[in-house]
C-alpha cells in the first residue's frame, strides 16, 4: 500500500507493507521501493529544504509537511521530486502489479 495524500495545503506520503518477493535482504522489490521512498524524503529535505514530519519503522515510512507558506520555486522543486518518485513507483508496479498498490487520495 502506497499513498500520496494532498489535503488542503498538506502533503502526506505513506509507504507500508512488505513485498515478500525474497528473503530479508534479498527482496529486490522491497529494496527498490525503499530506495525510492527514502530518496524522496532525503531530497525533500536537501533539495527543496522543506521540514518534514517523518515516521519510519519496520515496513513503514511516512512523511508529511505543509506547502502553505512555501515559495513558488520550492513548490516547483517538490513537483519535480514527486514526479520522479511517481515515475519510479509506476515503473516498478508495471513489473510487479500483483504486489504493489498505489492509492492517490485528494
Amino acid at each position: 500500500y502506497d499513498s500520496v495524500v494532498f489535503i488542503d495545503n498538506n502533503i502526506e506520503v505513506s509507504i507500508s507493507g512488505h513485498a515478500l518477493q525474497g528473503r530479508k535482504g534479498e527482496d529486490i522489490v522491497c529494496a527498490a521501493l525503499s530506495t525510492l521512498s527514502q530518496t524522496l524524503v532525503l531530497a525533500i529535505a536537501k533539495i527543496a529544504t522543506v521540514n518534514q514530519n517523518v515516521d519510519q519503522n519496520n515496513g513503514f515510512l511516512k512523511t508529511a509537511f505543509s506547502v502553505e507558506k512555501l515559495k513558488v520555486e520550492t513548490k516547483r522543486d517538490l513537483a519535480v521530486l514527486f514526479e520522479y518518485f511517481i515515475i519510479g513507483i509506476v515503473e516498478i508496479k508495471k513489473q510487479y502489479n500483483d504486489i504493489i498498490e498505489i492509492l492517490y487520495t485528494r
